[in-house]
């Protein structure tokens, strides 16, 4: 409000020592006279009168601090009652959200407990779905594949051995060879000849069964078809346990938050603590300063008393009025504020032990569930180890055994493929030598020359079949060891995912061992050289190297009649006693420079030093 200007001096001739002993009343009693005097001045008067009501109810019961700060003179500022640093402390909760925090508690207790059963039983039943796969029965039964491969290759080596063994007690005579196949009769209608080809063919026959049977082995042995799928379902088992491996972080999370709410509990009560003991301090500081403003008070009315020529010293102690009555407010306010926190205070405190103990509860048994299942699945962890452990080993052994086996039987493929590749040059040879007799003018028998050359032209196809057979089985032993590195890989990285070691080097050599057992090595082809072919052909170098004497080119081409003419008469014997057979012409191609025991006779060109068959002329 705005005083009317200027106000005379006789309108001031009331005194008082309060605006308020004498303003309302005086006021409502002189308005005509006020009017008279100066004009607005009844207008102001009413509203100081109901400025004047307003701030008497404000005032009553408890106190409208937000009523008597609108009615306040002074405005323009954010704290025109000086009150902002009395405000009552707010603890925003009390003894509900301990409660509410103990509650949950509970409720997580109980589900900390359901998560632990359910994960206990999911773990059980893995473990009852890979005891069920039978880890140690796959074991065994790869244990039997490998004992059950070994023994075909060793029985098929036995074979061998009667024939190619160094060893006199395993070498078997050549009836003996014979009539393992051939009956006492037929072997009686045999000539020599015939017996040393037959021999020969059944040696050719038990070196291509065991190249046979031990690829055949070697692929069943890396074959998957016994190990990955048990294999794999025990990954899949164990690889389930580990996510629930995984899922107890979720009860160490649970662990966590029990403690947390045993802080928050704690931060309640001290939240509480704090607002009570800031009440209580800002009670007394809001008492010192209304003693203040009540002495400010009485020192402006004496002024007024003193000089009351302006009626604005009026306003100035109604607004020292309004902040006594504030300040006596907010002294009534903050004393039931600091009661109220003290009650909730109080309460707080009495439920928050209770509370604890049950948020401790929590606690304990979400650690407790916790290194349970961890101690539960790392035992069932290490166990699905043991039980895996014995396939896997079983399963690297054969790849390993297989692996050996293919080896050999490649090593021995080589040495096949470089003796045959050998002979095929020297038929070569041969047919240019039969070519050269045949051309020359010295020949005596053309006839006898022309059936060398037939005879040595089928024991080329002869030979060049069982290159192809080579070859073949070549190819069969790259496909083998290929499929034994792929399983061998697939295995590696399933030793990897279970967490079990691979073989090492001496378990390895371990693997190795069966296959030198069963897979005995036989010095079984001639190297098929040009030397030794030029000596069968009984060559001048042959002769020289030999150290006989040179012979001269009359000589030489005696030896080749000679020999055209034994190798004629081998080939008609053989027509001879096998009449109408297919395989008459092929049978006699069939006898070649295979590596016999010593004792065990091989016929091979004659030389020049060979004596003359009998019935022949000299």
């Amino acid at each position: 409000l705005k005083l009317p200007s200027p106000i005379p001096q006789r309108a001031l001739a009331c005194r008082s020592r309060s605006p308020f002993s004498c303003g309302p009343i005086a006021m409502a009693a002189l308005p005509k006279a006020f009017e008279t005097i100066q004009k607005g001045l009844a207008e102001w008067n009413a509203a100081a009168v109901k400025r004047h009501q307003a701030i008497e109810e404000a005032s009553s019961g408890e106190g409208d601090l937000v009523a008597l700060e609108k009615q306040h003179s002074l405005t323009g500022t954010d704290d025109p009652l000086e009150l902002a640093q009395f405000a009552c402390a707010v603890a925003e909760k009390d003894e509900q959200h301990i409660k509410a925090l103990q509650k949950k508690a509970i409720t997580s207790k109980a589900e900390v407990e359901s998560f632990a059963s359910s994960e206990k039983q999911a773990v059980a039943g893995y473990v009852k779905s890979d005891k069920g796969l039978d880890l140690p029965k796959l074991a065994q039964d790869l244990k039997q594949v490998t004992d059950q491969g070994t023994e075909k290759v060793k029985a098929a080596s036995a074979q061998l051995g009667e024939i190619s063994s160094q060893d006199k007690a395993q070498r078997k005579s050549q009836g003996e060879i014979l009539s393992s196949k051939f009956s006492s009769e037929q072997m009686g209608r045999m000539d020599d000849t015939q017996r040393v080809k037959e021999h020969k063919k059944l040696h050719l026959e038990r070196i291509e069964k065991r190249q046979d049977v031990a690829a055949g082995v070697a692929a069943t042995l890396c074959g998957d078809g016994m190990w990955k799928d048990t294999i794999c379902s025990a990954l899949k088992h164990q690889e389930a346990i580990a996510k629930v491996l995984a899922s107890t972080d979720s009860l160490n999370q649970k662990s966590l938050d029990a403690s947390q709410g045993n802080r928050d509990m704690e931060a309640i009560v001290e939240a509480l603590e704090d607002a009570k003991a800031s009440d209580e301090q800002k009670l007394l500081q809001c008492e010192l300063h209304h003693d203040t403003l009540v002495r400010q008070k009485e020192d402006s009315g004496l002024s007024l008393a003193a000089n009351l020529n302006q009626l604005q010293a009026i306003l100035q102690q109604s607004q020292e009025q309004e902040k006594v009555l504030a300040s006596r407010i907010q002294m009534a306010r903050l004393k039931g504020n600091s009661k109220k926190t003290s009650e909730r205070l109080s309460s707080a405190k009495k439920c928050l032990e209770p509370s604890k103990v049950d948020g401790e509860i929590w606690r304990t048994a979400a650690e407790s569930h916790r290194d349970a299942l961890r101690e539960l699945i790392g035992e069932e962890v290490e166990n699905n180890k043991e039980r895996v452990k014995g396939a896997l080993q079983a399963a690297d052994f054969n790849i390993e055994l297989s692996r050996t086996l293919i080896n050999k039987v490649k090593e021995e493929i080589s040495a096949e493929h470089a003796h045959v590749a050998g002979k095929l040059e020297n038929c070569k040879a041969k047919l240019e030598e039969y070519q050269e007799a045949m051309e020359s003018e010295d020949i005596d028998d053309p006839i006898l020359v022309q059936g060398n050359i037939a005879q040595v032209e089928t024991e080329q196809k002869s030979l060049g079949d069982q290159l192809d057979k080579c070859n073949k089985m070549r190819e069969r032993l790259e496909t083998g060891l290929k499929a034994a590195e792929d399983q061998s890989g697939a295995l590696a990285a399933l030793q990897t995912s279970l967490g079990c070691m691979p073989m090492d080097a001496t378990e390895r050599d371990c693997a190795r061992d069966p296959a030198d057992d069963c897979y005995e090595k036989f010095t079984l082809w001639g190297k098929g050289s040009a030397n030794s072919a030029a000596r069968r052909r009984g060559s001048p170098a042959a002769c020289a190297s030999s150290g006989a004497l040179a012979l001269s080119h009359a000589d030489i081409a005696r030896m080749v009649k000679r020999e055209a003419r034994q190798m004629f008469d081998q080939w008609r014997a053989d027509l001879m006693f096998r009449p109408g057979s297919p395989s008459s012409s092929a049978a006699v191609s069939d006898v070649r420079d295979y590596v016999f025991p010593p004792e065990t006779e091989v016929f091979s060109m004659a030389t020049a030093a060979d004596p003359p068959r009998q019935g022949q002329k000299q």
